[in-house]
């Protein structure tokens, strides 16, 4: 957490909260989603301040007027993920790998990126819908097009330290383009009709 969020007075701490939760009424209305307007100068930062901000003030003394679920909705209505295509992430011909002392797995070659597979497992408690993420899955896929306009307009150093992380949303698939060296990310949105499909020819329904 943010330590200048534990440092300020109760009385502060509502007049910034009551401050962001107007930037997010803006952003999403008059304000034609523009990032300027935002406190945080960026939606993701923003959202991510504001939930510390009201995880920083005491239970019982949390106003009424802004309470976690509405920062939840805040986060679905306030996306500003890019939505690609499934020909920008590829995966025809990618092939998992596993990380085994005795793996004996294809090394990655140099048209391909390194990506995994987050997918969630639902349940059920206290009559709420639940979810945590089960093992990752790891593998290379060919570098698209698409890919490449990404990752170029984004690094600038070793091609080899890029990859892909493909995690599972309730309503989508975001799908997060990185850089390990320089700890650079983009993230993109895929409609999980178009994700399952390209899934589907790496890793076959059972």
């Amino acid at each position: 957490m943010e330590q200048k969020f534990l440092e300020m007075p109760l009385e502060a701490k509502y007049q910034l909260l009551g401050r962001m939760k107007s930037d997010c009424e803006y952003y999403l209305g008059a304000g034609n989603k523009q990032v300027s307007g935002l406190w945080g100068k960026s939606v993701d930062h923003h959202l991510k301040c504001i939930e510390e901000l009201l995880f920083s003030i005491p239970l019982e003394d949390r106003p009424e007027w802004l309470t976690y679920p509405e920062i939840e909705d805040f986060d679905k209505k306030m996306d500003h993920r890019t939505v690609i295509p499934a020909e920008t992430l590829g995966l025809s011909g990618a092939r998992f790998i596993s990380f085994g002392y005795h793996s004996k797995d294809k090394p990655q070659q140099p048209d391909e990126v390194f990506f995994s597979v987050k997918r969630r497992i639902y349940g059920e408690a206290d009559g709420k819908k639940t979810f945590r993420y089960g093992l990752s899955e790891h593998g290379y896929a060919k570098i698209t097009s698409g890919m490449k306009k990404i990752f170029d307009t984004l690094f600038d150093g070793n091609p080899g330290n890029r990859s892909i992380e493909c995690i599972e949303w309730d309503d989508s698939w975001n799908i997060v383009f990185e850089d390990g060296i320089y700890i650079s990310s983009r993230m993109c949105r895929m409609e999980k009709s178009e994700f399952a499909e390209r899934y589907r020819t790496i890793r076959p329904a059972a």
